[in-house]
């Protein structure tokens, strides 16, 4: 009876001990002090998870590691090295400059998916919308709802650019273009759908599916860089409306950064659940 006592009193000081290795850290807007919602944490190069809709993120500091990294396309990262974790829970992200780029959080979103969607775009910012197979024909037209945001007008005239993507069955993500270069997009009329005919590359959609791909490219590619919006200073670039989807298979995705050893190593594309960004196209023969 002692023996299994001792044994018992071991599994629970054990345990107390790793459970108290786990500690939840809080992400702030330097500025506004708001949670910073779906921010990317890292254990060096190790991806966790991302920040909920209060910022909170729960993090072994008891780990094999160096540094926590935290980012955001709206933010600098930020590298904490894991022995002063101890000391705080609560940390300001300072805004990138000339940025002034949020998710949309609304009631609906957080009860559906907790699921990020861009409210608008930056320089350098990329995201795909998967078109499942409907037949053989060729695509002849990609069409775009751009809007405006942040109260100011004009944004939807602005270009931007495309490309097709073949789909990964494997990852479920965007894999490898199908055009042979991006194609920039012009929008004269300001109409609702930015469209551009593609009926030139005889591509057809592949069984497995594909992605359109809405692209902003650097900010040399603009000949004003950013604008003043409500809130403060926004890119000057176009932005893509998005829609509820939850029951249907045309998802859509974020092109994110990711890390090695707390340093910036490359893009991944990160599935935007429930929320569809509206991109078409049509096929020769539809009207």
């Amino acid at each position: 009876m002692i023996i299994v006592f001792r044994i018992l009193l071991v599994f629970f000081i054990s345990t107390v001990t790793l459970t108290a290795q786990v500690k939840t850290l809080r992400f702030l807007d330097g500025h506004t002090k708001r949670p910073v919602y779906d921010a990317d944490v890292y254990t060096d190069s190790t991806f966790v998870t991302t920040t909920g809709y209060n910022g909170n993120v729960k993090v072994d500091i008891g780990g094999e590691y160096s540094n926590v990294v935290v980012s955001h396309i709206s933010y600098e990262d930020k590298v904490i090295p894991r022995d002063s974790l101890q000391k705080r829970k609560v940390y300001k992200l300072k805004r990138r400059i000339g940025f002034l780029d949020e998710v949309i959080i609304d009631s609906k979103q957080l009860k559906d998916s907790m699921s990020p969607v861009l409210l608008n775009f930056a320089w350098n910012s990329k995201v795909a919308t998967f078109i499942p197979y409907r037949s053989d024909s060729i695509i002849t037209k990609l069409k775009f709802r751009v809007i405006n945001v942040k109260g100011v007008k004009g944004l939807n005239y602005l270009s931007f650019k495309t490309n097709l993507y073949s789909f990964d069955t494997v990852r479920k993500t965007p894999k490898e273009p199908l055009l042979p270069e991006d194609l920039v997009v012009e929008n004269k009329e300001g109409n609702k759908w930015a469209t551009i005919d593609v009926s030139k590359y005889n591509i057809r959609t592949p069984k497995e599916g594909l992605c359109i791909v809405f692209i902003i490219s650097g900010h040399k590619f603009y000949k004003v860089t950013s604008i003043m919006g409500k809130g403060g200073a926004i890119p000057a670039v176009p932005t893509l409306k998005h829609e509820g989807g939850v029951r249907r298979k045309g998802y859509s995705y974020i092109y994110k950064p990711e890390y090695k050893n707390g340093d910036r190593s490359g893009y991944r594309w990160v599935t935007v659940k429930r929320r569809r960004y509206k991109m078409e196209l049509e096929l020769e023969g539809e009207d």
